[in-house]
């Protein structure tokens, strides 16, 4: 069996971590993820999952990056579903080897099986789980500033305007199903991104209370054991935001245009005390012009750069879920 070329920076970085004798190392690759992140999981001698090892990807972050990453979960540490972050011998907790960063974290056990075992006291737990977090992060007193999430959703809808002869219909990837959902969101984000800017517009200029945020939270890093959450997982894209937008990208990835389930989702999160000083109206439009624009993401990332992502298939799986979206929801 051949080993991963990663496999001599992986050793050399466990020999930093004494934390690590003595565990049995399972190549987990990617982990689902479509970051480029590489994944391993330390096993005891019984085969109990302990920690989980993590090549960030050569693009992705920067050590001082993570470190500050590092810094908001250990804030948050004394919740039962956020991972410990281990340091190595040397104090710090971030690790530079063959071009990558790399750290090292307890495993969270359970599994993020929302979509198969969908109950309205998962969905409860996983916005209290998020108030938690936003709880533990909450500055006093939070900042003002105009939404960066509706802000960086401006700027894909003006990519979109500005690459759309190039987007519009895709040049073929070479993987028909890929393709196929490729063809499809560009045809959904054609028609529905002139209405998504119109409706963003008046929130351009508003300033909001912003405070540290998951901003990547979804249905794969959300983890149950039974309905309770023992795992929040995959804190690379923290930074400064409205809470409206984490609540957008967890509840429309869990359950999308159910307006029931999105109002109890809201319940829910604000019953666990998370600061929402927004109306419900503004996390539903975050969620839906999220969705087309991360069509657009995908259609720059595929067919402008285009990046390589070695699993094709479960990119195509992630881009044909939204394109659905896009077709059967509010304003097809």
């Amino acid at each position: 069996m051949s080993l991963s070329p990663l496999e001599p920076a992986r050793l050399a970085v466990l020999a930093l971590s004494g934390a690590a004798e003595g565990l049995r190392w399972v190549g987990l690759g990617s982990g689902g993820g479509f970051s480029g992140a590489v994944i391993w999981r330390g096993e005891d001698k019984s085969g109990k999952p302990v920690l989980a090892l993590k090549a960030w990807p050569a693009d992705g972050i920067t050590a001082d990056q993570l470190a500050e990453v590092h810094g908001w979960m250990t804030r948050a540490a004394h919740l039962p579903f956020v991972p410990a972050v281990l340091p190595a011998r040397g104090g710090s907790t971030v690790v530079a080897e063959a071009g990558r960063v790399w750290d090292l974290t307890s495993w969270m056990p359970g599994f993020a099986d929302f979509h198969t075992h969908p109950t309205p006291a998962r969905l409860a737990n996983a916005c209290a789980a998020l108030a938690r977090i936003h709880r533990a992060w909450a500055p006093r007193p939070p900042a003002s500033a105009p939404c960066p999430g509706v802000r960086r959703r401006l700027r894909a809808l003006a990519d979109w305007r500005a690459l759309r002869p190039q987007l519009i219909d895709p040049a073929p990837l070479g993987h028909m199903e890929l393709d196929d959902a490729l063809r499809r969101g560009a045809a959904a984000v054609d028609r529905l991104a002139p209405a998504a800017e119109r409706a963003l517009l008046p929130w351009a200029g508003r300033r909001v209370a912003v405070r540290p945020c998951l901003c990547d939270v979804r249905h794969d890093h959300v983890l149950y054991t039974a309905d309770a959450v023992t795992g929040v997982i995959d804190y690379g894209a923290v930074k400064e935001d409205h809470v409206a937008v984490d609540l957008a990208r967890l509840l429309g990835d869990l359950i999308g245009d159910d307006d029931e389930a999105f109002s109890a989702g809201l319940d829910a999160y604000r019953a666990a005390g998370g600061p929402l000083d927004l109306p419900a109206e503004f996390v539903r439009l975050l969620d839906r012009t999220g969705v087309v624009c991360a069509v657009v993401g995908w259609l720059v990332r595929l067919v402008v750069e285009p990046r390589p992502y070695p699993d094709r298939q479960a990119v195509a799986g992630r881009v044909r879920q939204l394109a659905a979206r896009l077709e059967t929801g509010p304003g097809r």
